[in-house]
């Protein structure tokens, strides 16, 4: 019992030693090294594309900048393959966030930290050099994951063979930079132009020049020209244009014959106001067509992709609301596409509204596609078609394919994928893979004409994919005319394969359909005048006379539509590789 009081002591004792340890020699916490990856970035993309990822290789070096948690100012890591590694071990020092920075490549930084213009462009041929940038943060004690992107613009330039062979140099003027911050990833622009140049590629025919994005509520403008080996030089402008960091601009340079046509997404965006008799920048309406005998053709000479910017800039072509200026003349895409343009204009009252709001009874649009257009509801009520809002011409030779169109909630709209109100003719045509969608099931849909009074002759639409109203029908909603050698294919959904609504004197003949198709072809006929209204198996072949979709859609050309429509010049069929036919020359 009497040792007790000296177990207690030992024990007591043993328990404060530490305590008072502690409290001499551990004031500060420790610290956790940082971890810091990631070893890829993404790869110029193209407007309405998705990026690709490039990777950086072992020994490749960035700046690092961080403030928070970890403090770093301009440190150079280098990529092991697996991290980024310092000198010198990294650790956290503080509780909280860590706000970080990081550039490729490593370049000669000024007096004030920046990259100047002396460093970022090449000595020899002033082109700009590809700077790669990550911002961001984490937290406390977090692996730091650098994702890097491109803070400049790509402008590539695709020179038609036979130009490109006389061609002995390309030159590109753009707008300047003076200094880059590579702690914030601030550009600072010059007042003046650089001219930035390459040697004639001789193993291809793409010029690709790196640019300043446009600054902030600007838009930019470039001049590339070609001096030719005859001392010559070929030349084309691309103004106001906004040019986006991370992003990859093509422009096709061919030689132009008499020089008239629509090259460039700009040339497009003129030939918009001018039609619809405004001015544009000085522009005339004379470089984009020619006329003869008092017809004018306005010729599309390359494929287009707008930018959402532009897309933002163009005009409708002729429409309701602009009294006289439907559409009277010919258009002729001449087998090119239009692309990625984006329809949200707002529409007030009975607005015809499309890439062409209406066109007139003379008015034709020809041998053109266009792709991944899309529409969404600004407003209320409107006679909306992708290509066109009113038809009253000629639509020849015409694609319309992977596009979208969508109204909102509480909203009224008339809509079809080529046209919403066809009144005039719709031939050679096809609408492939048209995504409409509604909120409100008055809405209903169609994929080549949600009116028919005239004629759609000799035509096709594939992959439809309607949702949301309770009527509609793959080639037509309404019809009160002509419907003549058509066939469908795709999912049925709920809707009728060729029409809808049968009306007054509607005509419907030698139309076909799969036979795993359940809803009757026509839904509602009022005065039923219909005939060869046939289904087809899933060997392409008509049921009952075995005959091959597309040799039946020929014959109906042969027999029936050259005599009785001599004015019309109809694509023959051929068998399809991924739909039951298709036409022997596409638009």
């Amino acid at each position: 019992m009497k040792l007790l009081p000296h177990i207690f002591f030992l024990f007591l004792h043993i328990l404060l030693l530490p305590g008072c340890a502690r409290e001499d020699h551990s004031l500060t916490l420790p610290h956790f090294k940082a971890q810091i990856t990631g070893n890829g970035f993404s790869s110029f993309v193209s407007p309405g594309r998705a990026a690709g990822l490039t990777e950086f290789q072992t020994g490749d070096r960035i700046l690092f900048f961080c403030k928070g948690g970890i403090n770093a100012e301009g440190l150079i890591l280098t990529f092991d393959g697996k991290n980024w590694q310092a000198d010198v071990p990294i650790e956290w020092e503080e509780k909280g966030k860590a706000y970080f920075t990081a550039v490729y490549p490593v370049l000669e930084r000024d007096a004030g930290g920046n990259y100047a213009k002396e460093q970022l462009y090449d000595k020899e041929r002033w082109n700009l050099k590809d700077i790669l940038f990550c911002q961001d943060s984490c937290e406390q004690n977090s692996v730091i994951r650098l994702k890097f992107g491109h803070r400049f613009s790509q402008l590539n330039f695709i020179v038609e063979e036979g130009l490109n062979s006389r061609a002995a140099e390309a030159g590109c003027r753009s707008a300047m930079i003076e200094s880059f911050d590579p702690r914030t990833g601030k550009i600072a622009y010059a007042s003046q132009d650089i001219q930035s140049s390459q040697p004639n590629r001789h193993d291809g025919n793409v010029y690709g020049f790196i640019i300043a994005p446009s600054a902030p509520a600007n838009t930019s403008s470039v001049d590339f020209s070609l001096a030719m080996s005859d001392q010559t030089t070929h030349s084309t402008r691309l103004s106001s244009l906004v040019f986006q960091a991370g992003t990859a601009y093509s422009c096709s340079v061919k030689m132009k014959d008499n020089g008239i046509g629509i090259y460039t997404a700009e040339d497009f965006i003129a030939f918009t106001y001018l039609i619809n008799g405004e001015s544009y920048n000085g522009r005339k309406l004379e470089e984009f067509g020619e006329t003869t005998n008092g017809t004018t053709v306005y010729y599309l000479k390359n494929d287009i992709e707008f930018t959402e910017e532009e897309s933002d800039r163009l005009k409708t072509i002729g429409g309701a609301q602009l009294k006289g200026k439907a559409f009277k003349d010919i258009f002729d895409g001449q087998g090119h596409t239009l692309s990625h343009i984006r329809l949200t204009k707002k529409l007030n009252g009975y607005t015809n509204y499309g890439i062409f709001g209406e066109t007139d009874t003379t008015g034709i649009i020809r041998n053109l596609t266009v792709e991944d257009i899309s529409f969404t509801q600004n407003g209320n009520i409107g006679y909306v078609g992708l290509l066109v809002g009113v038809n009253r011409g000629k639509i020849y030779n015409c694609t319309v394919k992977d596009c979208t169109m969508k109204a909102a909630s509480k909203s009224e709209v008339d809509y079809s994928g080529i046209t919403c109100s066809n009144q005039g003719s719709i031939i050679n045509c096809h609408a492939d893979n048209i995504n409409i969608t509604t909120d409100k099931t008055v809405n209903s849909m169609a994929g080549i004409a949600k009116y028919n009074r005239g004629n759609i002759l000799n035509c096709y639409v594939t992959h439809m994919k309607f949702s949301g109203s309770t009527g509609g029908a793959h080639v037509c909603y309404e019809n009160r005319d002509n419907i003549q050698n058509c066939y469908v294919y795709g999912t049925e959904g709920k809707y009728n394969a060729l029409c809808y609504s049968a009306i007054n004197d509607s005509y419907i003949a030698y139309c076909y359909y799969p036979d795993t198709y359940k809803k009757k072809p026509v839904e509602v006929e009022q005065k039923p005048n219909h005939e060869m209204l046939l289904k087809y198996d899933k060997n392409c072949l008509i049921k009952d006379s075995n005959e091959a979709l597309h040799e039946k859609m020929n014959q109906w050309i042969d027999e029936i539509g050259k005599i009785k429509y001599p004015d019309f010049k109809f694509t023959k069929w051929t068998e399809g590789e991924n739909v039951p036919a298709t036409f022997v020359t596409q638009p």
